[in-house]
């Protein structure tokens, strides 16, 4: 399933399976529906969670199941001017079939984060709060669940430095872990991409793109150095990708 932002505002989708073709794109919500960030799930078969920040600033989102017919109604999770309505400023992340963490970068630069477990508040999303305080992030925000019980979020400071936050269920008494920066002020374009990637259930790896468009990484793992980040590095020259 492919999900993207149309000219108009509107949310258009594309789908495959492997006993057809592609089937013909469609649009999911009406125009002006959408100023930036988009962030898809599929965190069961059968089922997706779709998500994005509107002209006013709102985190929405909306559902796809095979057991329902079409899209479910469009709902909010944050209120107006929460949020930075920027591409990339919105991530998610699904560590259990039932559960869902949404992050995205607020209107003040924080990174913030709701989450939904089915099981629990009456099935109802939570209220918003910060991982990482105001001015933390730029506009870009991205996460990964490497396992069943941690989270882990990077973004991109105004600064180019490389942010981070984590949580375990078994650390910290199950709170969010202070930020921090991954890699120092300079490193990424502050309108760079990131990309969070989890190979293993021990390993982290974060790519950006470099002031003179090279590409930047810096990489954790629990049995290297110590379980501390590693000095970051480019993976590709200058010049190699749009700032």
């Amino acid at each position: 399933d492919i999900f993207w932002i149309a000219p108009d505002g509107s949310i258009g989708t594309q789908w495959w399976d492997i006993n057809g073709n592609w089937g013909t794109p469609y649009t999911i919500t009406p125009p002006g529906s959408a100023a930036g960030g988009l962030a898809a799930v599929a965190r069961r078969p059968g089922h997706l969670d779709l998500f994005w920040v509107t002209p006013f600033g709102e985190i929405a989102s909306t559902w796809w199941d095979a057991s329902n017919v079409g899209w479910a109604p469009v709902f909010t999770l944050s209120p107006r001017g929460s949020a930075l309505p920027a591409s990339g400023s919105v991530a998610t992340a699904c560590r259990l079939q039932d559960h869902i963490d949404v992050f995205y970068v607020g209107s003040d630069g924080s990174v913030m984060t709701t989450w939904w477990e089915g099981a629990l508040n009456n099935g109802a999303w939570n209220a918003p709060f910060a991982i990482a305080p105001s001015g933390s992030a730029n506009g870009v925000v991205s996460a990964v669940s490497r396992t069943p019980a941690s989270v882990d979020v990077a973004w991109i400071s105004a600064d180019g430095s490389v942010g981070y936050a984590g949580w375990n269920a078994a650390t910290n008494n199950g709170a969010w872990r202070a930020p921090f920066a991954i890699a120092p002020a300079g490193s990424a374009a502050p309108t760079s991409v990131i990309s969070l990637l989890g190979r293993l259930t021990v390993h982290l790896d974060v790519f950006w793109v470099a002031p003179d468009g090279a590409i930047g990484t810096v990489w954790w793992d629990g049995f290297v150095n110590n379980a501390k980040w590693n000095p970051n590095f480019t993976v590709a020259p200058a010049g190699s990708a749009l700032v």
